[in-house]
């Protein structure tokens, strides 16, 4: 049993290494000669991307910055970094006051933009980093709020609401 395990092994050995064989330059004459790729891949792509712990929103308007360290990209690499939830369609995040019925309690909104665009909704792209000399600059520049509006009617307090990020490393 076990010599037969062992010619099936080296049948398959040899069969492979034909394979590998049949890839190579045939040179059939004198003078003949090829040129072949010499290979090695790095593999070593790391990054740190550093999204704010609270972000704050000011009684005049705002911004956080998505930033990056210890960037390693190959060249046909990118990092994005993504909202995929908490803002609505115009690009607005509801704060809800704290301590409240949740039914029943009081909102504000603040408006996300970014190079004065709308953030359109989730999944909206608000950092990219690539190989470069710059690969820790973040090429899409930082995210504005604007101020919530309040008014003699509004209720004290902190309101607060939730944003997700997401982040990708992709083929650029």
């Amino acid at each position: 049993m076990g010599k037969k395990i062992l010619c099936v092994l080296l049948t398959v050995l040899l069969v492979m290494a034909f394979r590998i064989t049949i890839k190579a330059a045939t040179l059939t004459k004198d003078g003949d000669s090829v040129e072949v790729p010499v290979k090695y891949t790095v593999d070593n792509t790391e990054y740190i991307i550093t999204i704010p712990a609270e972000i704050t929103v000011g009684n005049e308007e705002t911004s956080f910055m998505v930033t990056a360290e210890k960037m390693n990209l190959r060249p046909d690499e990118e990092v994005i970094v993504k909202i995929v939830s908490g803002c609505n369609d115009n690009g607005e995040v509801t704060l809800t006051r704290q301590q409240e019925d949740l039914e029943n309690a009081p909102v504000l909104t603040t408006k996300f933009t970014q190079n004065t665009i709308s953030i359109a909704a989730n999944d909206y792209v608000v950092a990219r980093f690539v190989d470069s000399a710059d690969s820790k600059v973040n090429t899409l520049g930082a995210v504005s709020m604007s101020v919530p509006v309040v008014d003699e009617n509004t209720k004290a307090g902190d309101y607060i609401g939730t944003i997700q990020f997401e982040v990708e490393l992709r083929k650029a």
